[in-house]
């Protein structure tokens, strides 16, 4: 039952913020600049907050920590392989580059963060913050090629600058910082410990919202036709049956039952809010763009009633 009243809670913060954007109570560069502030500070401090203050360290928590980076990896390298599969399959299309991106990564931040917290608790979101670490290095390295048209001129980028936004990224610096607080059990102020907890209260929520206020943009009418679901039924469906058998043999091996689980999870996210901009902006065909809508929008809708569905069957 947890599960399906997250699923439930999910879409009723997201439909708020549609909402919202509907009656023109936000428009895009408010989102664009809550977005901004969201990821330079309320999630560092939730992913600070998970790490400092969980479980009393420990050698066996300290490995279970790397256990979840090396599954992020794991999980990322062979999302991206799978999403490559499927482009090749579709003979280099701009749908078959949709495919490709919508199955290399997800809704890892907006989506992931709220249902990993929610189903999984501290504990979850701990392991879900080093998780985060390969998704988020890939995410930054890789990303944006999967879906440029090779007769599209690929920004490139310097190592550089490549190494600069990995390891000056405010979620992985809170990640280093969190450790070192956690493993030396260096007490934080009472002040600002009371602002750290009520920045990361605001996650979830704020997350659900932005979340609704891109999806408003759209008008379902015109995305809501079957062939639209082509795509989430792969992100929502296809995906996380993969990575639930994969992981049974991981949990033969001996692996952690939730990091598992959050692997599960993780691959049953919708697509990233990303795929319509990078497709908006790259690609001038029409039907490619509105393709990447559907997709993003219906995946969102698709993930609700799924995700309770993954979640029962990790048990």
């Amino acid at each position: 039952m947890i599960a399906v009243q997250l699923a439930v809670e999910l879409l009723i913060l997201t439909f708020v913020g549609v909402f919202a954007r509907k009656r023109n109570i936000v428009d895009d560069a408010f989102t664009a600049k809550l977005t901004n502030l969201m990821f330079a500070v309320a999630i560092p401090c939730l992913i600070f907050n998970s790490i400092r203050a969980s479980a009393e360290f420990s050698p066996a928590l300290l490995k279970s920590c790397a256990l979840a980076t090396a599954m992020g990896f794991i999980v990322v390298a062979l999302s991206i392989g799978i999403g490559h599969v499927f482009y090749l399959i579709g003979h280099r299309t701009g749908y078959a580059r949709i495919t490709r991106y919508a199955l290399s990564f997800c809704h890892y931040s907006f989506m992931g963060i709220p249902v990993i917290r929610g189903l999984f608790g501290d504990e979850g979101m701990l392991a879900y913050s080093f998780f985060m670490i390969a998704v988020r290095i890939g995410y930054f390295t890789v990303s944006e090629s999967l879906l440029v048209p090779p007769t599209q001129e690929k920004q490139k980028k310097t190592p550089r600058e490549i190494l600069k936004g990995i390891f000056l990224n405010p979620c992985l610096l809170a990640v280093i910082l969190g450790l070192v607080f956690w493993v030396a059990r260096i007490p934080v102020p009472e002040i600002a410990d009371w602002c750290i907890r009520q920045l990361s209260a605001v996650c979830t929520p704020m997350w659900l919202l932005l979340c609704g206020t891109v999806l408003g943009k759209y008008a379902f009418r015109d995305i809501l036709k079957p062939h639209f679901f082509r795509i989430p039924v792969l992100r929502c469906v296809m995906m996380p049956a993969v990575f639930f058998l994969i992981t049974r043999l991981f949990l033969l091996l001996g692996a952690d039952p939730l990091i598992c689980k959050i692997a599960v999870i993780y691959s049953a996210l919708p697509i990233p809010s990303l795929t319509t901009v990078y497709v908006l902006k790259y690609d001038p065909y029409p039907g490619d763009q509105l393709e990447a809508v559907g997709a993003s929008v219906l995946s969102v809708v698709l993930s609700a009633a799924t995700l309770p569905v993954w979640y029962l069957l990790l048990g």
